[in-house]
């Protein structure tokens, strides 16, 4: 949770703090979060084309990339994304 995420995503630091991706519907297809974690027990994930959802509503599409690292002694995701409002939509899965 940063400064970037706040902004992209429109929500507070405080209203995501001790809440799950599933509680805050961040996912617009749950089912792609889980094929994302099953990855990651491959290792690192790169550049994955998704669809997230904001705070309002709103569908961003996303090259979404992510890996598994130690914070403070527990195991943590480590993730960026990059919206693609150009890309093409018809290209997506």
């Amino acid at each position: 949770m940063n400064a970037a995420f706040e902004r992209r995503y429109g929500y507070s630091r405080a209203e995501v703090l001790g809440r799950t991706v599933h509680e805050l519907r961040i996912w617009e297809d749950p089912s792609d979060r889980v094929h994302m974690t099953t990855q990651l027990q491959q290792g690192p994930i790169r550049n994955v084309i998704t669809r997230l959802r904001t705070k309002s509503g709103e569908i961003k599409l996303t090259a979404y990339s992510a890996d598994r690292i130690q914070f403070d002694g527990q195991s943590c995701i480590l993730a960026v994304s990059e919206d693609l409002p150009e890309y093409d939509q018809q290209k997506v899965n």
